[in-house]
């Protein structure tokens, strides 16, 4: 069967996931950040499945992740952040086999360790009102990427488990992007531009080399009170085409807005809520040894989180 380690690959959303320290914003030379987040993603999503049979997918995605966070500022525009997550995978997958009148049900879940991202980040230009940002990025694959428990049922009957898919991802990929923001009375308006260069891993002597990914994002937040502001970014990521084992991955587009609030409770600690919904077109998993072809077709998902961020 396909491996469905793709599928989180396409639920990770890196993103959407609008901090509320954006990325123009800067410690000061020698303080520390400490910072902590919980976030859980809902989606489902159906697909048409054409290879040796005709048959119906429909598959349902939930992956909630704690993610502890340090910042260290070594000069007034140079930063350094580490996170790492705690991921909690849980799939389902059925597919229904037109042909045969029979349905073949994957369930599986997965806890531990994700993978280490690191960003560091350089203020190239500082006024009054605009800043301009420049970031370099890596995920080190530290988590483990295989299955946990995990079962299938054909036709009624448990069978052997799937050994793959985990809270990591395997592999090392890297980012480069620019940061502005501009400040007006209690506004500011930010936008970021971000290229990923993803890694490659070999599972079972095959490939898998995801495609490269562009990522853009536009938002505003608005300062509401003394010690209250509200947030509000559109996100829009396009994947080139990749290569999954056996399959030729077509390319394709994620939208997404996210809505967040954000509490100073004291000068230098931040509490955060965000919602984000996210829509992902269709596209195609093509076996480039039969010509067969899985087509996915629209799907959303909704990722809730909290967020909070303390300095010293």
């Amino acid at each position: 069967m396909k491996k469905i380690i793709i599928l989180l690959g396409i639920m990770s959303f890196p993103a959407f996931a609008a901090p509320p320290i954006l990325i123009t914003d800067f410690l000061e030379q020698g303080e520390h950040m400490v910072g902590g987040e919980f976030s859980r993603l809902n989606s489902n999503m159906k697909g048409y499945l054409d290879r040796n049979v005709d048959g119906d997918m429909d598959i349902s995605v939930t992956r909630d992740e704690l993610t502890v966070e340090y910042g260290f500022g070594f000069t007034k525009d140079q930063m350094l952040t580490i996170k790492l997550p705690y991921v909690v995978n849980s799939l389902g997958k059925n597919i229904i086999d037109w042909a045969n009148d029979t349905t073949t049900k994957y369930k599986w879940s997965h806890e531990g360790l994700g993978d280490v991202s690191a960003e560091y980040k350089i203020l190239l230009t500082n006024s009054e009102a605009q800043r301009l940002v420049a970031r370099l990025g890596a995920t080190i694959p530290v988590g483990d990427d295989d299955l946990g428990e995990s079962e299938i049922i054909e036709d009624g009957i448990k069978t052997q488990s799937l050994k793959k898919g985990g809270a990591g991802e395997g592999r090392t990929n890297y980012e480069i992007g620019l940061g502005y923001s501009f400040i007006s009375g209690n506004s500011t308006v930010f936008s970021t531009v971000n290229y990923e260069i993803t890694g490659t891993k070999t599972e079972e002597g095959k490939k898998e080399e995801p495609g490269d990914a562009i990522a853009l994002q536009v938002g505003v937040v608005q300062k509401i009170a003394t010690q209250s502001r509200v947030g509000a970014m559109l996100g829009y990521i396009y994947t080139n085409k990749g290569k999954d084992g056996d399959h030729n991955v077509s390319s394709y587009s994620l939208y997404g807005v996210s809505f967040a609030y954000f509490y100073s409770a004291t000068e230098d600690l931040i509490i955060a809520p965000k919602l984000t919904y996210v829509e992902i077109p269709s596209r195609n998993y093509t076996n480039r040894v039969n010509g067969s072809t899985e087509k996915y077709s629209d799907s959303q998902a909704v990722t809730f989180g909290i967020e909070v961020k303390k300095t010293f």
